[in-house]
C-alpha cells in the first residue's frame, strides 16, 4: 500500500505518540515493580524522545501543508487572472462600444 507523504508523516507521529503512551502505562504499571530506578528512568527518557520527535513531525507537516497551501493559491490566482484576460480578449468590441462618445452621452 502506497501512502503519500502526508499520511505517512501523520500516522508516524501518532505511532510516536502511542509507544510512549504505552510505555508510560507500563512503566507506571506492569514494569514498576520489576525495573530499577535507571530502567524506569530509561523508560520516561525514551517517553520524552518520542514526543519530541511526534512534536517534530507535526511541525514538519504543518510546515509542508502551510507551504502547499500557499503553491496552491498562488496558482489559484495565476489561473483566474489568465481566464480574465482570456474573456477580455475574446470580447474587444464590448469594451469599445460602452467607450464611444454616443454610450457617454446615455450615461
Amino acid at each position: 500500500m502506497a501512502w503519500n507523504p502526508i499520511a505517512r508523516r501523520r500516522w508516524l507521529g501518532a505511532a510516536c505518540l502511542g509507544v510512549a503512551l504505552l510505555l508510560l502505562i507500563a512503566s507506571e504499571t506492569l514494569l514498576k515493580r520489576v525495573l530499577s530506578p535507571v530502567g524506569l528512568i530509561l523508560i520516561w527518557l525514551s517517553c520524552i524522545l518520542l514526543t519530541c520527535m511526534a512534536m517534530l513531525i507535526a511541525l514538519l507537516d504543518a510546515v509542508t501543508v502551510g507551504r502547499q497551501t500557499r503553491k496552491q493559491q498562488r496558482d489559484l490566482l495565476n489561473s483566474t487572472l489568465q481566464e480574465i484576460e482570456q474573456r477580455a480578449s475574446a470580447e474587444p468590441k464590448r469594451a469599445s462600444s460602452s467607450a464611444s462618445p454616443k454610450g457617454r452621452a446615455q450615461q
